[in-house]
């Protein structure tokens, strides 16, 4: 990997300054004509694709992935260790190669694919592979047990963002609660993500901490077709968690544009079987019995409420940080809610 830390480049300047930084980390790519295009997919950053017409084959041409960091996002991402993550997962093929980091942003690869969307992930076949690739990630990325936090990363990330960003807020309200009116204010969420801290910690949580991917959104997630394959992009979130998180995170995101869609138990449990199965076989440890899946169907349940609260506390920050055209107050709207609507429920699952 190349490090270029003196250069910047502007999101009105792509092409021109994309073109000559991808010459200088590629000099072999043929470059007669460049063509650059946009992603518009993103909601922290500015990502664009480049490829040359000399390409010949169309279908799975070369494609360089460069990645510009949005305005004031070292507030909410830990860049240095993301920059890790890519790196480690690049190391083992479960992730994208990396072949530049510059002062405002990234240069990797593009997988081929098509982004998974609300019906085809949940084709039973792709359920399969995503169970599958989240057990592959969090068996095989290589960490010394003793650099994992006492507490999840994202519970600090939380309580950071809320102490040092929302301080401020006196009132957010909650239009989607179904739980009768409500707001949120600063001392709300601090009282919240200490409740999280008490109630869902080493004590409670029984699957092991591993590296999470955090953000296992369908627009995260890229199924190839021709080669019946299935990879994760976009570690920028990714962090030290329980391992049920990731599973009951994704479960939450498979309900994100319909709460009643959120799966059921059967189709959870189905999905949990191949997740422990996978990551069992590669730690070496015996096969998940009735009494393990359900154990993590639990936790995984659990997590959602953690997942909720992460993702409606970063748009409360982003919608007064960020310069992208996002819609981030109904974003925080919809995760805080869902995050009281359920936390009862969730939380007295036994």
């Amino acid at each position: 990997m190349i490090i270029k830390p003196d250069t910047f480049i502007s999101s009105n300047d792509v092409l021109e300054s994309g073109t000559k930084l991808i010459k200088d980390v590629y000099p072999f790519w043929r470059y007669k004509e460049i063509i650059c295009f946009a992603f518009d997919e993103g909601n922290t950053n500015q990502v664009f694709g480049f490829y040359t017409t000399e390409e010949k084959n169309e279908k799975f041409k070369k494609i360089i992935i460069l990645k510009v960091f949005g305005d004031q996002t070292d507030v909410i991402i830990d860049r240095k260790f993301e920059l890790e993550a890519m790196k480690k997962c690049s190391d083992l093929k479960l992730g994208a190669e990396l072949y530049c980091q510059f002062g405002n942003g990234l240069l990797y690869e593009f997988f081929h694919g098509d982004i998974l969307n609300d019906v085809t992930v949940r084709d039973p076949h792709i359920a399969y592979l995503i169970a599958k690739k989240i057990g592959e990630l969090h068996a095989l990325y290589p960490v010394d047990e003793k650099d994992f936090p006492e507490l999840p990363t994202i519970y600090q990330r939380i309580h950071d963002w809320i102490e040092n960003e929302l301080h401020d807020l006196q009132y957010f309200e909650l239009t989607n609660s179904r739980i009768g009116e409500m707001s949120v204010s600063y001392t709300s969420l601090r009282d919240e993500i200490l409740f999280i801290k008490s109630n869902l910690n080493k004590t409670n949580i029984k699957s092991p901490m591993v590296f999470s991917h955090n953000d296992l959104v369908v627009k995260n997630i890229v199924y190839n077709k021709e080669m019946d394959k299935l990879d994760f992009i976009d570690l920028e979130y990714g962090g030290y968690h329980f391992s049920a998180y990731d599973v009951g995170n994704h479960f939450a995101e498979l309900a994100r544009n319909d709460p009643f869609a959120f799966p059921k138990e059967p189709e959870q449990k189905r999905f949990i079987r191949t997740y422990l199965t996978t990551f069992n076989s590669l730690r070496n440890l015996p096969a998940p019995t009735k009494n393990d899946i359900h154990k993590f169907y639990l936790e995984a349940n659990k997590m959602t409420l953690v997942g909720h609260f992460f993702w409606g506390v970063w748009a409360v920050v982003q919608n007064q940080i960020s310069t992208i055209d996002y819609s981030y107050k109904q974003f925080a709207d919809e995760k805080l809610s869902e995050y009281f609507n359920r936390k009862t429920e969730l939380m007295s699952l036994k």
